[in-house]
């Protein structure tokens, strides 16, 4: 037999937030004869919580909502292209999810935090052939 999960009517789906966000500024220019960019980007998400069940989710706890902020800017010219990325600029600790390994409320309380990915900084090089 299935057991009836403790969730009370209109409660949150699991996982899904009531809030998402994304905002994106792209402003672009020419510096002599190389098109230019600038951009920011900002990603918000709202609290969440782990699961459809109750007393699991009271148990594991609420996700909390963040916020993350991303930068680029780049040159190019004829085929090629270069940009430098900063991804989660302020390192923005937030969670996406959480897991137990087993249904029992004694896992619940040992649960697994999937990240939002760290600071991340690079360059890119393109060319088109």
């Amino acid at each position: 037999s299935c057991a009836v999960p403790d969730t009370a009517r209109g409660s949150q789906l699991p996982v899904t937030p009531q809030l998402k966000a994304n905002a994106q500024l792209r402003y672009k220019f020419n510096v002599g004869d190389f098109q230019s960019f600038a951009q920011a980007a900002v990603i918000h998400q709202s609290s969440t919580v782990p699961t459809i069940e109750g007393i699991k989710n009271a148990a594991i706890g609420t996700i909390p909502g963040y916020t993350s902020t991303d930068f680029s800017v780049g040159t190019g010219k004829g085929n090629w292209h270069l940009e430098a990325y900063i991804e989660n600029a302020f390192d923005s600790h937030g969670e996406l999810g959480r897991v137990t390994e087993c249904g029992t409320h004694d896992c619940a309380a040992n649960y697994r935090s999937y990240l939002v990915r760290p600071v991340n900084y690079g360059i890119k090089f393109g060319q088109k052939f």
